[in-house]
């Protein structure tokens, strides 16, 4: 009797420990696996979220007043929006910034931002409205006060078609001793063909030795839409040099006379990604 009651003990203690062991497996399952093949992903939530990544380095941020960070409705709760005049205006502009080895990798000769994109009106115009840097640059930001250019190694912009190409722009310095600049753009972005107020996936793709092995070097995607690519030789990706602020700088959504629009943010970013390599 009395090894029968210890035998269904020992049996009870079994049973709650498998039980135990099955429960964590299932929680630990349960954890979201990133893809080795992620640097750095930022869901732009919030001010905590923005200096505490879900991947990766984290975020400082740049808001000294009267220029600010904003968190407006995002794809899936909040997304990422500022205010500020220019890289000479009286603090600079708002904008997120980050170490460009923290932000590109170790190896810079290929990568990949993702991120979504919503503007608030429909097109930029010469002089009359701001113009926005995506990631990588703040547009102007990289001249010294007499106008003496540097240059980024990547960036993304939003231009008027009068400093630089109209619509996004996806831009790669090359390392060669005039810096040449490879722009592709999407246009479409600054017309009525992109509705205001709607949320658009954008990828920005590069690899001097081709994408995936083929002989597209840079790749610009718009909602899995192939909108531009480049198929020429880069020469090495430049360092970045500013003129302006320190060289190991990338600056995320940082404005150029914002003043034009009332201080009033033209655009919105979500869910920002980047990769070592081609996602697909």
């Amino acid at each position: 009797m009395a090894f029968s009651k210890a035998l269904k003990y020992v049996s009870a203690i079994s049973i709650t420990a498998t039980l135990l062991a099955i429960t964590t497996i299932s929680s630990l399952s349960n954890q979201p696996r990133w893809s080795s093949n992620l640097l750095l992903f930022n869901r732009l939530e919030s001010l905590r979220q923005v200096q505490n990544s879900v991947v990766g380095p984290d975020f400082k941020v740049h808001a000294p007043g009267p220029s600010k960070i904003y968190f407006v409705p995002g794809i899936r709760g909040k997304a990422l929006a500022t205010t500020g005049g220019s890289p000479d205006s009286s603090d600079g502009g708002a904008y997120l910034t980050i170490n460009y080895k923290d932000f590109f990798g170790k190896d810079i000769t290929q990568g990949e931002v993702s991120l979504w994109l919503k503007k608030t009106i429909e097109k930029t115009i010469p002089y009359r409205t701001p113009i926005v840097g995506i990631f990588g640059t703040q547009p102007y930001g990289s001249q010294g006060p007499t106008g003496n250019e540097g240059y980024v190694s990547i960036s993304a912009t939003w231009n008027d078609g009068l400093s630089g190409k109209e619509g996004i722009n996806f831009s790669i310095t090359q390392n060669t001793s005039k810096h040449e600049i490879i722009t592709i753009n999407d246009p479409d972005w600054n017309s009525s063909v992109i509705p205001i107020n709607q949320w658009y996936h954008y990828r920005f793709v590069w690899n001097i030795k081709g994408i995936q092995g083929g002989t597209e070097k840079m790749q610009l995607w718009r909602n899995d839409l192939k909108i531009a690519n480049y198929t020429g030789t880069i020469q090495g990706i430049a360092p970045p040099n500013y003129s302006t602020y320190t060289s190991d700088e990338v600056r995320i959504l940082g404005n150029h006379h914002l003043d034009r629009h009332g201080n009033r943010p033209i655009l919105y970013l979500d869910e920002l990604q980047v990769r070592k390599f081609a996602s697909h």
